[in-house]
């Protein structure tokens, strides 16, 4: 996410690179194998000099599983998207195809963010975290995966078009607005890059 302040407020945006495709593709049944995303409170960490995170809120739901809002030991804010995985061992296409849309969802995300562009949001770290086995090593693959990102504190455009109408009367700052949008989608097309799922509630607002 970009670090960068404007000078006019909720006028910053970033966008998340694109959608986790496997609510389109998931079948019929693949909920039900999907496993329980883990409650607030859980504490993940990546095992560097960064801390811990803590999961402290719900930022929102879809078919890959829940964006949190996560506090650092440190005291800062982070969103952490967590990717869910099959759990269903009858299915280990299922699980592989997905591990496959997880991990290119995550390269593509690094390939745009990786020149601090100021309308795509920065991936901090990606964490896999391991769990204990039966006899207490950290042996076994979490069905989690987490993507450490940067913490929109204006939530989302959709939320300030419509429900605290920011925009409303302000043309200038709607062309602002549109100019760094368009400016964001050139970035992630000169990479190849498309988003496919292009609306106001995946435009992040600083």
């Amino acid at each position: 996410a970009a670090s960068t302040s404007s000078r006019s407020s909720y006028s910053l945006l970033s966008l998340t690179v694109m959608p986790s495709p496997t609510t389109a593709h998931a079948g019929a049944g693949s909920a039900s194998s999907a496993p329980t995303p883990p409650p607030l409170g859980t504490v993940i960490d990546d095992g560097t000099n960064d801390g811990a995170l803590q999961l402290s809120a719900v930022l929102g739901y879809g078919g890959y599983g829940v964006v949190y809002r996560a506090n650092s030991s440190a005291g800062g804010l982070y969103a952490v998207k967590c990717l869910l995985r099959s759990a269903n061992p009858n299915n280990l296409k299922q699980a592989q195809r997905q591990r496959r849309l997880h991990m290119r969802e995550i390269a593509l995300h690094r390939l745009a963010a990786a020149g601090d562009h100021p309308g795509i949001v920065r991936l901090a770290s990606v964490i896999e975290p391991a769990l204990p086995s039966e006899h207490g090593t950290q042996s076994i693959p979490s069905p989690y995966t987490f993507l450490v990102m940067d913490f929109a504190p204006c939530g989302d455009l959709f939320t300030l078009i419509l429900h605290k109408q920011v925009y409303l009367g302000r043309t200038g700052l709607v062309a602002q607005v549109f100019a760094q949008l368009a400016d964001a989608v050139s970035h992630c097309h000169g990479l190849g890059i498309f988003h496919r799922d292009l609306k106001p509630e995946n435009v992040l607002c600083w």
